[in-house]
């Protein structure tokens, strides 16, 4: 049995090999965890995080003041605050993505 791949021929010997390399770039552990090539992601479920839409006030108010802040840049305004375990991004004074970090 021969199977063509991206311009690559390969034998029936061969196949299983290949698949389990393309396979094992993503696989999970535990309840959420999600180890890739480029990193460990968990579920958003297992992060409470900003919703989209609060203001910066309403997060200060419920997570703390951010341990790591990053100046306004660009246009419209993006301001980066960075906490333990998620980092948040405004534009202008209201929160457009948080993002889960390791």
């Amino acid at each position: 049995m021969m199977v063509k791949l991206k311009g690559y021929i390969m034998t029936h010997r061969k196949l299983p090999l290949m698949l389990l390399l393309i396979s094992s770039s993503w696989f999970t552990i535990g309840s959420g965890t999600v180890i890739a090539d480029e990193g460990v992601y968990r579920e958003r479920a297992s992060v409470t995080v900003p919703n989209t839409g609060m203001s910066m006030e309403q997060v200060e108010n419920k997570f703390g003041r951010a341990p790591s802040s990053l100046p306004s840049v660009g246009e419209p305004p993006i301001t980066r605050w960075e906490y333990s375990g998620f980092t948040v991004y405004f534009e202008h004074q209201h929160v457009i993505h948080s993002v889960i970090t390791s």
